[in-house]
């Protein structure tokens, strides 16, 4: 329960800007080299890029449909689970994407262009 509240001691330290460079260094640049790769992208035209833009495109479809998934893997879980944890995991975030994924091509697209449709016919436009 105390994790987050770890370093809450060095309040002082933060006041003083004696860390600054230590939060610079480790939050400043990584951040910063983040929006500069969103600001100077190119368009996704590779298969690998286009992937990962389908990927962001369906990521909150495969939040709020990842515990179902997890839930389905559980049912069978002890009749073909895998010897290694590491080939668990890997399996159980596999089938959480894919079938997120799924839910967002199925459910998600279609439901936002009806909604879309419908406002837009309300409004007028």
């Amino acid at each position: 329960a105390m994790y987050g509240f770890g370093s809450i001691s060095e309040a002082p330290q933060t006041l003083d800007a004696s860390r600054s460079w230590d939060r610079v260094r480790m939050w400043g640049i990584p951040s910063a080299l983040l929006i500069a790769s969103a600001v100077f992208r190119k368009n996704a035209t590779s298969a690998a890029a286009r992937s990962l833009v389908f990927l962001g495109d369906s990521s909150y479809s495969i939040y709020l449909f990842s515990f179902v998934a997890l839930l389905l893997l559980d049912q069978g879980w002890d009749a073909w689970a895998p010897a290694s944890p590491d080939a668990a995991i890997l399996l159980a975030t596999s089938v959480a994407v894919v079938f997120g994924a799924i839910c967002h091509v199925v459910l998600e697209r279609p439901l936002t262009i009806t909604l879309r449709t419908r406002i837009a016919m309300q409004v007028g436009i």
